[in-house]
């Protein structure tokens, strides 16, 4: 019975990389769904692709309406397809091999992913859980650009540097304190996510370029992805980090809307032959005639 009434809940989903305004977003929530406005921003800005979960099929062929009325497309599809695609696999080691990549788990298990099977990364930031209290002193570990290492004579150096600049003064912002760095490396065969926390890898994959800085390993560890995933992956969100460090532009509120924001993506790459939402689900009415 709970696996038939599952079947009738829906979730709506953005394509990957969607540029719609937040704010008209948060309003279609607020219109569509009834949602106040203080659950419908963030959830414009943070809802890592899944719009809306398990909801009724009617709720969200109108909210569909209004995203294609903003110049965007969605999906509707039964809420139980996303909460049957692989979990992330925590991963502190890759080894790039040629034509394969091996990624190591904490218990030294590895996972070979094909390198032509690589279909996307993302970066992305966390809010702290517990963000520290405004009069607590947080002063004792600032984060400076005087820590970074002199530049160095090549271009590329110099660029990576740059970047570790931008990124480390913009980290002194009160609001972005105790950011929490994620990348998440997404395959298509297997179906699969892996999950790099910036401060749980280890680096030694970086070789020569490993420095004694995780957050410059984490620039690096990105760079070298981008220039090893083949050109037809997803990964203009890592572009644009890395051209322009801004933290909020790779912000996400937590666990949760990171799990989302998975579960779009794996969708995605799963269904990359897809059609917009009144194609790829039929109402149920439709169905249950048809």
């Amino acid at each position: 019975m709970q696996a038939a009434e599952d079947l009738q809940l829906y979730s709506l989903l953005l394509p990957l990389d969607t540029a719609v305004e937040a704010e008209k977003i948060a309003t279609a929530l607020q219109d569509d769904l009834g949602l106040h406005r203080s659950e419908a921003l963030p959830r414009a800005l943070y809802g890592g692709g899944v719009l809306a979960n398990r909801e009724s099929y009617g709720k969200l062929e109108k909210l569909a309406a209004t995203i294609e009325s903003l110049g965007a497309t969605s999906s509707i599809v039964h809420s139980a397809e996303l909460e049957n695609l692989p979990r992330p696999r925590r991963t502190t080691g890759l080894d790039f091999n040629d034509g394969e990549l091996i990624a190591r788990g904490p218990g030294g298990n590895e996972m070979p992913l094909p390198r032509s099977t690589l279909a996307g990364i993302r970066a992305t930031a966390l809010l702290p859980e517990n963000p520290a209290a405004e009069e607590e002193d947080t002063a004792a570990s600032p984060l400076h650009s005087s820590t970074l290492e002199p530049p160095r004579e090549s271009h590329q150096e110099e660029e990576c540097q740059r970047r570790l600049r931008v990124l480390v003064e913009r980290l002194n912002d009160p609001g972005l304190k105790d950011l929490a760095f994620q990348l998440r490396l997404y395959s298509t065969n297997p179906l699969a996510v892996l999950k790099i926390d910036k401060d749980e890898f280890d680096y030694s994959c970086l070789k020569v370029n490993k420095s004694d800085n995780s957050l410059e390993n984490y620039l690096r560890l990105l760079e070298k992805l981008l220039g090893w995933l083949p050109g037809s992956g997803h990964h203009v969100q890592v572009e644009d980090f890395l051209e322009d460090p801004d933290p909020r532009a790779i912000l996400l509120s937590g666990d949760n809307e990171v799990a989302c924001s998975d579960r779009s993506f794996l969708w995605h790459l799963q269904n990359a032959a897809g059609v917009e939402s009144s194609e790829k689900t039929q109402d149920p009415s439709t169905e249950a005639s048809s």
